[in-house]
């Protein structure tokens, strides 16, 4: 899986666990980062997810985040 063509897109990722994330993806490249795989760090609203690419079960990009917000 090529990570980096989800670098700055909005994404619905599952991993291998089943949990869905949402939101602006960036890249993060593994000898950058001293890491063992490559990853991306999601932006699913209050926080950052970082998920490996061996944790990455499915990933698409889509047009617009869906997240609610309590008035």
């Amino acid at each position: 899986m090529e990570l980096k063509e989800f670098n700055n897109k909005v994404v619905r990722i599952t991993d291998i666990d089943g949990q869905i994330f949402k939101g602006v993806a960036l890249y993060e490249d593994k000898d950058v980062h001293d890491e063992e795989f490559d990853g991306l760090s999601v932006n699913s609203g209050t926080r950052w997810i970082k998920l490996f690419e061996n944790e990455i079960k499915e990933i698409e990009i889509t047009d617009k985040i869906n997240q609610s917000k309590n008035p």
